[in-house]
C-alpha cells in the first residue's frame, strides 16, 4: 500500500495523535514508534532525533542551527501571501523540512490604528524577542528580512491613503 504525500496520510496501520502534543505523547510511550512533531515538542518529550539527507546531499540533524541555515536560503523577497517556504532548500547545513508561520495583514485596513498597534508589537518582537525565540527553540527571523519589513509595512495604507506605518 502506498501512503503518498498528504497532511493526513492514510497509514496502513498504527495509531495517531491529535496535534503535536498528542503525537509526541504517543511516540514517547510507544516502543519503536515514529512520529513527526514540531522540534520544541520533541525536546519537551525527550524524543530522539533523526538525521536526514538534505538537498545538497549532506546528512543533517534537526536543530536550531540547521533550521536557521534553511531560513537563510529561503527566497523571502518573492514570497506572496498564498505561498509557503519551499522545503529541501539548498545549503550543506539546511534542514530539509523547515517551515515558517506568517501573519497576514490587510494592505488597506479599515481600522488603521489597530493595524499600527499590531505592527508596533511585531516590530518590538522582531527587535527584542530573539532571547525568547531561542529559549522556545524557535529560529529568529533572519536579520536581512527584519530589515526589509519596514519598507513593506509602509505600503499598508489607511482609508485616506496615508501609510499606517511611519
Amino acid at each position: 500500500m502506498a501512503v503518498g504525500a498528504s497532511l493526513m496520510p492514510a497509514w496502513p496501520q498504527g495509531v495517531g495523535g491529535t496535534g503535536n502534543e498528542g503525537v509526541a505523547s504517543y511516540v514517547q510511550r510507544t516502543r519503536f514508534a515514529l512520529g513527526y512533531v514540531e522540534y520544541a515538542y520533541a525536546r519537551q518529550h525527550h524524543l530522539s532525533g533523526v538525521t536526514l539527507r538534505n538537498h545538497s546531499g549532506t546528512f543533517v540533524q534537526a536543530g536550531p542551527d540547521t533550521f536557521g541555515a534553511a531560513a537563510l536560503t529561503a527566497n523571502w523577497k518573492d514570497l506572496h501571501a498564498t505561498d509557503e517556504i519551499a522545503t529541501d532548500l539548498p545549503g550543506t547545513g539546511s534542514w530539509p523540512i523547515t517551515g515558517a508561520s506568517f501573519i497576514l495583514i490587510s494592505s488597506a485596513p479599515d481600522r488603521a490604528e489597530r493595524t499600527a498597534a499590531v505592527l508596533q508589537f511585531f516590530n518590538w518582537a522582531l527587535q527584542h524577542g530573539e532571547p525568547i525565540e531561542r529559549a522556545l527553540k524557535y529560529v529568529p527571523v533572519p536579520r536581512a528580512l527584519v530589515e526589509q519589513l519596514p519598507a513593506a509595512w509602509r505600503e499598508i495604507r489607511d482609508p485616506t491613503g496615508r501609510p499606517v506605518w511611519q
